[in-house]
């Protein structure tokens, strides 16, 4: 048997000890959960920068998501979470007021949607590795 190249995400004992049958079905459910991952990662950044620039049309948007952002900025849990806040907020200063507020809630919830989707992704790969171990496992003891 050829050695097999593995990534994140792949099961070495479905791919070896597997039959036919789950090593299709193994690939065909972590390709599904890859895409939908890749897919709910274009439309959140699609639909993020899309409420960014509408937001920075709108004054009584900009004003009041600056607001907020002034006292996320300010609290402590922020400092903590992000170690480079200061540097971003630096650069963000040297924006427009609008654009400012605009930017920092446009990079927030970014930063707050990848980690979510990533996270997700990497829960069902997971979930699909055990499913198919799983099977390999009871289909191995009913042989013996």
């Amino acid at each position: 048997m050829m050695p097999i190249k593995t990534c994140a995400g792949t099961s070495i004992k479905v791919l070896q000890e597997g039959n036919l049958n789950e090593r299709f079905g193994y690939t065909k459910d972590q390709l599904n959960n890859q895409m939908k991952t890749g897919v709910k990662g274009v439309l959140t950044t699609a639909a993020i920068g899309g409420a960014t620039y509408a937001a920075t049309k709108s004054s009584k948007v900009n004003s009041y998501v600056g607001k907020v952002l002034t006292q996320v900025a300010n609290s402590e849990t922020f400092k903590k979470l992000a170690p480079k806040a200061k540097e971003v907020l630096t650069k963000l200063n040297k924006l427009p007021g609008s654009t400012k507020a605009i930017a920092l809630a446009g990079t927030a919830l970014a930063a707050i949607a990848a980690y979510g989707i990533s996270k997700e992704g990497a829960y069902n790969a997971g979930a699909i590795d055990q499913k198919y171990s799983d099977k390999v496992d009871i289909r191995r003891k009913i042989e013996e």
